[in-house]
This record gives C-alpha cells, structure tokens and sequence, in this order.
C-alpha cells in the first residue's frame, strides 16, 4: 500500500475531484479520499488535504527496473463554476 495526498491550495473550494493513477493503476479512478474530507463532504475546501490510500502488487521484474515512480491526474471544478483546475 501507499498513500497519496492532494491539497487544495487555491482560492475556491472544489467539487468534482476525480484522482486517477495514470501511472501504476492504468488510469482507473481512484475512490476515496480515505482520510481529510472534514466539513464540507465531497468538497475539497482550501487548504484542506485528502488523503488516498492504494493497493499496487510490484512484479520482480518492476523492482529490477527500479525506480518505481507513480504518476497521478487530478481535476476539479470550482464551485459554482464550469472552469476546470488540474
């Protein structure tokens, strides 16, 4: 297992967070957050951090080839807003 976290440093809180590991995970979305969704639920306030736990299995040949770098993808929508952030 490891653990991702994502902050929101911005000036708006967000909604519509989708997190997907591009790179261990072959681009499935990732659910959660497990950890860090505290007042408002399902919006990803300023400064407030959501955590990601993830399973990956690494195959011998992964660790032979090391290192093992994850890659992730975020997107979000602004409330009250048709703007996209990454």
């Amino acid at each position: 297992d490891f653990t991702i976290s994502i902050t929101n440093n911005g000036q708006a809180n967000l909604e519509n967070v989708s997190f997907v590991d591009t790179q261990l995970n072959s681009g499935i979305a990732i659910t959660g957050p497990y950890n860090g969704d505290g007042n408002l639920i399902g919006i990803l306030e300023v400064n407030e951090t959501w955590t990601y736990t993830e399973t990956y299995d690494v195959s011998q040949p992964q660790i032979d080839n090391s290192p093992l770098i994850g890659q992730a993808d975020v997107t979000a929508n602004p409330i009250n807003s048709s703007f996209e952030v990454t």
